[in-house]
């Protein structure tokens, strides 16, 4: 039985089997909304996937206000979830390597629940702050899980992240999506998460190489290793950085492979101006299919040669009324340096945070090879 329809542009997705718990996110998967407390307190809390816990800006005229909750209980040290440090017998949460605010568990909704049940999570209270955070990390303090914790339903969850549309968040057992009538578990890829003794809670993926479909970079591995006395290194997701970044000798690289295209296909490169961009394209002389600008694929190639490939639109961004498109990537600077992946590369694609089994999933060349989007009506 689905238990769960949303409309993605002409075709629906039912997720169905077990319980599938799903909350709206903005345009751009930046924010995430849901309500806290009895009566309920609306939040909108800024999407982090390496935070370790989950806190709302708390107090007289906050968005949060403690005394108006019938429900608000402050977390006592003597809990069984109460992992932090004590201050007057109230268990205290970090939110910053400097700053701990006092805990407290709340009833959540403002999402959709099999049977509109409520569930509970465990938040800091942070006085003077404007914005909260949802935590999406390892962690067990993260919302996702403390939400599969609340509800009974499998470790795992789900981000299709839209960038002008409201994007979702799904918690649960989402292990049948149909999308257009195609079964979408038929189309994922799942690569094993790694670990960084550093950063525990952070996610981590197991990037061996990088590649274009016109050249071959030949790239040295060790620039994708990660430093385990420092954490350094590695290739995660991130949140809040909007482009994909990679140590300067990648970029450089990659930068490479795309200036030879345009040079083979008559495509002039002309300034960036401005732009956070150090190679732009003039528009007149690209060719453009179903999934965009024609350019080389960026190849992502994981442990066992799985590729994640970005093409088209999730490699080419357009400025200036489409008149230029420029190379969606960025440099983290000289190595040694941390690789990540960018929220521009993340959009239109279902990305599986499994932690059941400890590996992350993903769509190679996104949604866009359905003709599809993360676009919900």
């Amino acid at each position: 039985m689905a238990l769960v329809h949303l409309f993605l542009l002409l075709s629906l997705i039912s997720v169905s089997s077990g319980a599938t718990i799903v909350a709206r996110l903005n345009p751009g998967g930046t924010r995430l909304s849901l309500s806290v407390g009895t009566p309920p307190q609306k939040q909108l809390l800024a999407v982090d996937l390496n935070a370790e816990t989950s806190w709302l800006p708390c107090g007289k005229n906050s968005s949060f206000e403690p005394g108006k909750s019938s429900t608000f209980s402050p977390l006592p040290c003597s809990s069984n979830a109460c992992s932090g440090h004590c201050s007057k017998n109230k268990c205290l949460l970090p939110i910053s390597p400097k700053t701990s605010v006092p805990a407290f568990q709340e009833t959540l909704t403002g999402f959709t629940a099999p049977g509109g049940a409520k569930g509970t999570a465990i938040f800091g209270c942070a006085a003077g702050k404007s914005v909260g955070v949802a935590a999406l990390s390892k962690n067990s303090f993260a919302l996702p899980l403390q939400i599969a914790s609340s509800f009974s339903v499998p470790r795992k969850f789900a981000l299709c992240l839209s960038p002008d549309s409201p994007s979702s968040l799904f918690v649960g057992d989402d292990s049948s999506i149909i999308i257009g009538g195609i079964n979408i578990s038929s189309l994922v890829s799942f690569v094993p998460f790694v670990s960084n003794p550093v950063f525990p809670s952070r996610y981590y993926l197991d990037l061996r190489t990088i590649q274009t479909d016109f050249s071959d970079l030949k790239l040295d591995p060790s620039l994708f290793s990660i430093n385990p006395k420092t954490g350094i290194g590695g290739l995660t997701l991130s949140s809040t950085n909007r482009y994909t970044k990679f140590p300067t000798p990648v970029y450089a690289a990659i930068a490479q492979s795309f200036k030879k295209y345009a040079t083979a296909f008559n495509i002039s490169i002309v300034p960036a101006r401005n732009l956070p961009f150090d190679l732009c394209f003039n528009a007149s002389g690209m060719n453009f299919n179903r999934l965009g600008p024609v350019f080389p694929a960026i190849q992502l190639i994981f442990r066992n040669n799985i590729p994640w490939n970005l093409v088209g639109s999730r490699v080419i961004e357009f400025f200036r009324g489409n008149a230029i498109g420029c190379l969606a990537i960025q440099s983290a600077g000289d190595p040694p340096a941390t690789s990540s992946i960018g929220l521009f590369h993340q959009f239109d694609n279902l990305l599986y945070f499994d932690l059941a089994q400890t590996r992350f999933g993903f769509v190679d060349r996104s949604l866009h090879i359905l003709r599809q989007s993360c676009k919900f009506s």
